[in-house]
């Protein structure tokens, strides 16, 4: 994680917070060099979105348009440029804010990181997510060569902040969300690679030893 990068959180009307320049210029070539590797066999990496845990609507059809798969699938981590530079978020300085009623005793134990890839007319529509926090964090190559693609609150369309180039956005997941289509420049639209990544985090809370369970003691009569 960049030691530059600026975190930012917020309360109301809902608790996030916003992280902008989170990769340093070498991580994100790197991170870029390792995209374009899945890129050239995106038949094999990248599944349809009924594959990728896609919120589903009341017919059982995803609701969204994109191709994507879940990193942890492929390998550890460690091994991948893009697990080992996003493993530094997990610290004080984007979690555990004091200012921040929802995040500030979250600690976050990750339960899925799902690399997202949209290109034209690729979308997503509202939905929840299952887990307790989410972070959604936005890629693309520069200069870049497609329009749309917000990411917003359903709900809270007074809520205003930029889907901008290596920034992210941690958010309890209960709160609906969306990706507005995307429109590829006309020479791009066959360029593989220019369209808009997300890199999705799903979250759960990991239990500090204050908080877990203590056993039971046994009563009067009880075999131990």
């Amino acid at each position: 994680m960049n030691p530059n990068a600026k975190v930012t959180s917020y309360n109301a009307p809902l608790p996030y917070v916003y992280v902008e320049n989170l990769y340093t210029d070498k991580e994100l070539q790197l991170i870029y060099d390792e995209l374009d590797f899945y890129q050239k066999s995106k038949e094999v990496f990248f599944e349809d979105a009924s594959e990728t845990a896609s919120a589903l609507n009341a017919s059982g059809k995803s609701m969204k348009k994109n191709g994507g798969f879940f990193l942890q699938h492929l390998y550890q981590s460690a091994k991948s440029p893009i697990g080992r530079f996003t493993a530094g978020i997990f610290g004080p300085k984007v979690f555990q804010h004091d200012s921040n009623y929802f995040f500030n005793e979250f600690a976050p134990q990750m339960t899925g990181f799902l690399v997202s890839y949209y290109e034209d007319k690729d979308y997503y529509k509202p939905h929840r997510d299952l887990d307790v926090a989410t972070m959604c964090i936005w890629i693309w190559k520069e200069p870049k060569k497609f329009k749309g693609g917000e990411f917003s609150f359903t709900d809270f369309p007074d809520v205003k902040f930029e889907t901008a180039n290596n920034c992210a956005i941690l958010f309890p997941g209960q709160y609906r969300h969306q990706v507005n289509p995307i429109h590829m420049d006309t020479d791009a639209v066959y360029e593989s690679g220019w369209g808009r990544y997300s890199f999705t985090l799903f979250m759960e809370h990991m239990p500090t030893a204050r908080q877990q369970p203590q056993p039971r003691q046994p009563q009067p009569g009880q075999h131990q």
